[in-house]
């Protein structure tokens, strides 16, 4: 059954996003330090660390004739690499990985594309298992998918926008309606769409897009739903399980490149700018707060490095410059 549940401009106005990851399944703490290779894809990858695991993708468009190369992988929490993949859908003379989360089943889910030789684009996310298999893919012939988390109750959200054909079939009213979230089954059942397109002042600057004025863009699992942080609007958006909003909180504009949310709900994000490293979301007063003591400059670096994620309330840390290591450490204590 499709859910019908839709966010109104009007709902859309109670207050205040986060990646709330689901608590931790086991309770062994993480390790200081896991190994994240640089040959473990054999290019420039984006690195996203999940309740469930550690994803390591390739976001170029990948050509046939680097089509053996690992396009993207999943590393467990002590270190072992869970499973290292190519997307390479049968026709294909290129693909791009868009976006990776891992699953409390141990697997993943991708979001991915292809073109064929005809030029017919093929799109949508795979559910991959543990043992690296692909279990299916799911098309989503008509919209573009960019980002994707992976919520409890088995639930998959893709925040994308609609094809340029897709939008020609519609009337002005429909496309400002048309919902920018789209929730799936772990079974590739469509149930339903949400955050419609209305709900941000300016559609004519999608708020999916990958990169804005305010950073990049990122969704992020709750442990009732979905977090939504647009860098193209400056808006974290936060949506239960059903779909509807919890709170929205419009924040000034700054240059935000990862998210992280420890299992209690607290919202960090690293923020590069004159005064860079790591800041947490201040609902109450709309803003992000720098942590004393993990700022710096380009003359003394934040202690930690860069944050890309959580575990429970760990806060996963890329040790600069750039090293091939991450390193967890507990979240610091609350001062406000």
């Amino acid at each position: 059954m499709r859910a019908n549940h839709r966010v109104t401009k009007t709902a859309s106005r109670i207050c205040c996003w986060a990646l709330v990851l689901i608590p931790a399944t086991t309770g062994a703490a993480p390790p200081e330090h896991v190994s994240i290779a640089s040959d473990l894809i054999a290019a420039p990858a984006h690195l996203r660390v999940d309740t469930h695991g550690i994803c390591r993708w390739r976001p170029q468009t990948i050509l046939l004739n680097d089509r053996s190369q690992p396009h993207y992988a999943l590393i467990r929490h002590d270190g072992s690499v869970a499973f290292r993949n190519s997307f390479w859908p049968e026709g294909s003379v290129q693909s791009t990985v868009v976006d990776m989360t891992s699953l409390e089943s141990g697997g993943a889910v991708v979001v991915a594309g292809a073109i064929r030789p005809d030029g017919a684009v093929v799109r949508g996310f795979m559910i991959v298992r543990a043992d690296g298999s692909t279990d299916r893919f799911i098309r989503t012939d008509g919209f573009i998918p960019r980002h994707v988390a992976a919520a409890m109750r088995g639930a998959v959200w893709i925040v994308g926008r609609m094809t340029s054909e897709a939008l020609r079939q519609l009337g002005e009213e429909q496309r400002l309606q048309s919902g920018i979230a789209r929730k799936y089954s772990l079974t590739g059942e469509f149930l339903g769409e949400f955050l419609p397109l209305s709900m941000f002042d300016d559609p004519s600057e999608h708020p999916s897009g990958f990169v804005g004025a305010s950073g990049r863009t990122f969704v992020r699992s709750l442990r009732d739903g979905i977090a939504f942080y647009s860098g193209i609007s400056g808006e974290w958006i936060e949506l239960d399980a059903e779909g509807q909003l919890v709170r929205r909180i419009q924040l000034p504009h700054t240059r935000v490149q990862s998210v992280a949310i420890t299992s209690s709900g607290r919202v960090f994000a690293w923020i590069s700018g004159r005064l860079f490293g790591t800041y947490e979301l201040t609902p109450a007063t709309a803003e992000w707060s720098p942590v004393p003591g993990w700022i710096g400059t380009i003359d003394a670096l934040p202690p930690h490095g860069r944050l890309h994620g959580a575990r429970g309330e760990a806060l996963a840390f890329q040790e600069l410059p750039a090293l091939p290591n991450l390193r967890f450490l507990n979240a610091p204590s609350q001062t406000r």
